[in-house]
């Protein structure tokens, strides 16, 4: 959700990245813990987005009309009546480097490749490690689960897992 944000329209759950809203006092928890953090706010009543909203020092601070982050002032009860969405403001990358593939220090392709996994146990360990990090725990562990027992039975069959 970086760039320009839309503030005629309801917002969207695409535009949400799957986040929870966070109460004000959650949010500026987070934004003291993490000061790059980037949040919107969202109108309770409308769901359009109020704004776009980060922490400058221990200051709320917001995009104004020219793109330029300003210090922002409203009463606690303003605020209170939003819900807070944290923004991602890094790009994804589907492809060479997907976020839940690469939790920790070890991507999980250079794992399976270093350990020789071949094709079903490095499935498995794919699904396994990503499982908790992609949003389909339940779904990730069954596919990890499938390739398992394929390798499972090849072995008891004599080839290779």
């Amino acid at each position: 959700m970086s760039g320009d944000v839309d503030f005629s329209s309801p917002i969207t759950a695409d535009q949400l990245n799957g986040t929870q809203s966070l109460s004000y006092a959650l949010a500026v928890e987070q934004m003291r813990l993490e000061p790059d953090a980037e949040f919107i706010a969202i109108a309770r009543d409308t769901g359009r987005i109020h704004g776009r909203y980060r922490s400058c020092k221990g200051r709320l601070q917001t995009l104004n009309e020219n793109n330029e982050w300003v210090h922002y002032y409203a009463t606690q009860e303003e605020l209170e009546v939003r819900a807070w969405r944290r923004v991602d403001t890094q790009p994804k990358e589907a492809v060479n480097h997907p976020s839940h593939y690469n939790m920790g220090k070890i991507e999980v392709i250079d794992a399976i490749e270093d350990w020789k996994l071949g094709f079903n146990l490095g499935n498995a360990v794919k699904y396994i490690a990503r499982a908790a990090h992609k949003g389909k725990l339940l779904e990730d562990l069954k596919k990890a689960r499938f390739y398992l027992n394929r390798a499972i039975a090849n072995i008891e069959k004599g080839q290779d897992a």
